[in-house]
């Protein structure tokens, strides 16, 4: 299995206290300064005065690196200082690196701009673990159990890579994707235990959405000019990687774009997977101009998927919207099919032949070569999981230069980590659509429910890419994916019954109870 990531630093890094009155699974609760390494004006002002230093030192050293260094100190330590600094603040950091970054460009050694904010998630979620507990928690979180038992098969799996005679491309490789899933796992597990209230956990994800839209206005403009303006999203220090990816490619007659994804397919894939959060959100907004705004970024969603001209983005999409679309009444299903019935037809009016060239995907795919490329690999693949069936050749180390290309996710998940591992990673996304589902039915309020919904939508339209790409060898598309089942755990989290609880000793005696 191949995984792949693009996402500093939070408090708790916070723990919040429990006051007499107050529901800590669920309302807001005042902030405790005990934890919050960032919380006091000295401890803001100390972190300001070595990070400057600190660039400055590096742009003595390090010449251009050094200069990318000072502009970062503004960049990031001014945020910092206006912001929560919880959870979601480093989250949105992520979000961030996930959507605006082009993924071709690396920060060095350590590639992809989100993989050190993932590990920065890590390390705050260890920290925020090892604080004294100080709220009623979950007796038994099941996202945070599935990520760590995921974490687990991803660290044994790079171990079975050296039971076998391995060449130094496929260490190398193994050693970063063994970095990059522990990234993934640890904004998981952030999301999943240290989003703070159901308000914050709305922010990040509207952020997700605001992220899609930018992503989307950037792909449209490459389908509508045929250049790509991506490259001035790079921040200064950053470089092409290995592999320049091609964000405009020819399908027939039409443009087909990637915007700052990896390729068309995830650009398509990752949007279909947006799209019911941001169809959630357009319902529940209140306020004219809110509104407006949020019916907009739906509109440059939807509108920006079929400019990939993917199948796989088609299937998800679908998946999504069946699935969001089938429990909120008849009146909402008959809306959303006019809907869709006036956007293809204004599509259809305004590039004719787009979409007789996306069904034609369909409809010819049995004489499309990439199809044919597909089926043809089956037999080595089998041949290649008779060899080692249960653990697989080692996470990270079926590389497409040294063996062929696969696209398909759950074949690749076979190779790498054999029969258990694949067992794990499907059983993580069956807990993230679990909770999420479970929220549906015990939920006291129908914003929740519905809210429930739309991440099983989200999680489902994602788990569709499994079957027609290696989805986990993209950059926003894995980042993605284990942001949202994260979240899935947090309003898992925070609708928990009281039944379901059990308090610390140190949360009963600052609730007074015994």
């Amino acid at each position: 299995m191949t995984v792949a990531l693009d996402g500093g630093m939070t408090a708790d890094c916070l723990a919040d206290p429990v006051t007499p009155g107050t529901r800590p699974w669920g309302g807001e609760a005042p902030r405790s300064r005990r934890g919050d390494i960032l919380a006091s004006p000295v401890s803001q002002t100390f972190a300001a005065v070595v990070l400057g230093t600190a660039a400055v030192a590096a742009a003595v050293l390090r010449g251009p690196v050094g200069a990318a260094a000072v502009l970062a100190v503004p960049a990031l330590v001014v945020p910092l200082l206006l912001s929560h600094r919880d959870a979601v603040s480093l989250l949105t950091l992520f979000v961030f690196a996930l959507f605006s970054v082009p993924v071709s460009y690396r920060l060095g050694p350590a590639g992809a701009l989100a993989v050190p904010i993932g590990v920065g998630c890590l390390a705050c979620w260890l920290r925020h673990r090892a604080a004294p507990r100080t709220r009623l928690d979950p007796a038994f979180q099941p996202v945070r159990a599935a990520t760590l038992v995921l974490l687990w098969l991803f660290t044994l799996s790079f171990a079975v890579a050296f039971t076998r005679i391995t060449t130094p491309l496929e260490i190398r490789s193994a050693e970063r994707y063994l970095v990059i899933a522990t990234a993934q796992s640890g904004v998981t597990l952030v999301a999943a235990d240290m989003i703070g209230n159901r308000a914050r956990l709305d922010t990040i994800l509207r952020r997700i959405v605001l992220g899609a839209t930018f992503m989307a206005v950037i792909g449209g403009i490459q389908f509508l000019t045929d250049r790509d303006y991506s490259s001035i999203l790079v921040p200064p220090g950053m470089s092409v990687g290995p592999s320049p990816r091609e964000v405009i490619e020819l399908r027939s007659d039409f443009r087909r774009v990637a915007g700052t994804a990896g390729h068309p397919i995830e650009f398509g894939v990752v949007l279909a997977m947006i799209l019911p959060l941001a169809l959630h959100y357009a319902c529940v907004t209140r306020g004219q101009a809110a509104r407006v705004w949020a019916w907009a970024q739906v509109a440059v969603i939807g509108a920006a998927i079929p400019t990939s001209i993917s199948r796989s983005a088609v299937l998800s999409f679908a998946i999504g919207i069946t699935a969001f679309l089938t429990v909120r009444g008849y009146r909402r299903i008959l809306h959303g099919l006019l809907a869709l019935a006036l956007f293809l037809f204004i599509l259809h009016e305004m590039f004719p032949g787009l979409l007789e060239e996306i069904v034609s995907l369909f409809l010819g795919a049995n004489k499309d070569p990439s199809v044919a490329g597909r089926t043809e690999d089956y037999a080595a693949v089998w041949e290649l999981i008779l060899r080692r069936p249960f653990l697989g050749l080692g996470i990270g180390t079926f590389i497409p230069q040294q063996y062929f290309f696969l696209d398909n996710q759950l074949l690749g998940s076979v190779l790498e980590t054999g029969v258990l591992g694949t067992v794990v990673l499907l059983g993580w996304l069956a807990v993230g659509l679990s909770v999420s589902r479970g929220v549906r039915r015990r939920a006291r309020t129908a914003r929740d429910r519905e809210l429930g919904q739309t991440l099983v939508a989200s999680i489902l339209a994602g788990f569709a890419g499994f079957l027609t790409f290696d989805a986990l060898g993209f950059a926003i598309f894995s980042g993605l994916l284990f942001l949202l089942v994260g979240c899935a755990g947090a309003l898992w989290r925070m609708t928990a019954s009281p039944e379901t609880l059990t308090p610390s000793p140190q949360a009963l005696a600052a609730t007074g109870r015994s």
